[in-house]
């Protein structure tokens, strides 16, 4: 309180230094640390085609995709989807949206369900049969006002008139839909049937209770070469099985934690900045502080009280840090790319706090 100036400038360059550290584990923790939130989701694979001679991993062609669901003995359940954008009609100006058509298996594989509704039906899958639409909270809320009774209510997308068959879970995200907000039924074409040249579609799967990555790739090893031979151009083609959540995030991880680390060196630098302004406030105390030590006071005692002092600055820093995080994350979203995986699950909790308050009181004593 004496030193105002002095407070408010250390206080602020802790705050600055700590609340982008806090923003940038939030990130680091949502996109990477975090489990996918789904029911057991170690369990959850993503299945890849892999040309023969290559490291290149292929998406799945319809046909492929049909022969592994029926002949896998390692999955409980398989899923295919391909997220797109079709132009929603007839309720004003044609507008494009997010899309995903996912296969009726899709929710049985992440065990997730409509709350309101129910899922299309395995009969929708085939071709031209498809006409059930699953809407997202956030669509539901947003376009349709949260109407209790939205079930049977048509969407035209692409021309075509879907009925609303369910709504899912607030809160639902899966990466792999690219933020899709109406989910359609897979209804393979006519075209997607007959070409397994043609691999649109990204393939996930569940394992059976017991089995391991292990197995699952053991069963590729032999369920995929019978695939692939039943198209010339695929002879020798590989079939692979990866975690999903380390397939999602594995490419940014390496970045995100090297962010971090360069975030927490400009926080020690900002320590060091403080710690060299306390440094020339001693400087300017010399007199009071001989003035203690004639009075009897001992080296301790005057460690104690400078520490003392440098952590209430600290506690201070971290106080007015908790209020600059929110805008520090929405800083790093704005400019974070706009396909990292896992962006839209990304927020403060009070994991992400504590390790603010914990920046905060390691400061100090630095």
């Amino acid at each position: 309180m004496r030193s105002p100036g002095f407070t408010v400038t250390g206080a602020l360059v802790l705050a600055v230094g700590i609340a982008a550290s806090t923003a940038i584990f939030s990130v680091l923790r949502g996109v990477v640390l975090q489990p996918l939130r789904l029911p057991e989701p170690e369990n959850l694979l993503r299945l890849y085609e892999r040309p023969a001679g290559t490291d290149a991993r292929w998406s799945w062609s319809a046909p492929d995709y049909l022969d592994l669901a029926r002949e896998n003995g390692a999955f409980e359940s398989v899923a295919a989807l391909r997220a797109d954008r079709q132009t929603l009609t007839g309720r004003g100006s044609p507008v494009q949206i997010r899309v995903a058509r996912v296969s009726a298996s899709f929710y049985s594989t992440l065990r997730v369900a409509p709350v309101l509704g129910s899922a299309p039906g395995a009969d929708e899958d085939a071709t031209n049969a498809g006409h059930t639409v699953v809407l997202t909270d956030d669509y539901w809320r947003r376009e349709l006002d949260a109407d209790p009774n939205v079930l049977g209510r048509t969407l035209t997308l692409d021309g075509r008139v879907y009925t609303v068959g369910g709504v899912m879970p607030r809160g639902f995200q899966f990466a792999l839909l690219r933020e899709a907000q109406v989910l359609l039924p897979i209804a393979f074409e006519q075209i997607e049937i007959e070409r397994r040249g043609r691999m649109p579609f990204t393939v996930v799967a569940r394992l059976k209770p017991g089995l391991t990555l292990r197995d699952a790739q053991a069963d590729l090893d032999v369920v995929g070469p019978r695939i692939a031979s039943r198209i010339v151009e695929h002879l020798d083609w590989r079939h692979e099985a990866r975690p999903l959540l380390e397939d999602l995030v594995g490419p940014v991880k390496p970045a995100l934690a090297a962010l971090l680390g360069a975030v927490l060196l400009a926080l020690l630098i900002a320590c060091a900045n403080v710690a060299s302004l306390l440094l020339a406030r001693g400087m300017a105390r010399e007199r009071e502080l001989a003035i203690r030590v004639a009075l009897g006071g001992g080296r301790g005692a005057l460690v104690r009280q400078v520490l003392t002092e440098s952590l209430l600055l600290s506690v201070l820093g971290g106080v007015l840090s908790l209020l600059l995080a929110p805008w520090a994350l929405n800083a790093v979203l704005w400019l974070a790319p706009h396909d990292l995986p896992r962006l839209e699950e990304v927020h403060l909790d009070a994991q992400v706090l504590a390790f603010g308050v914990v920046a905060a009181i390691v400061a100090g004593p630095i």
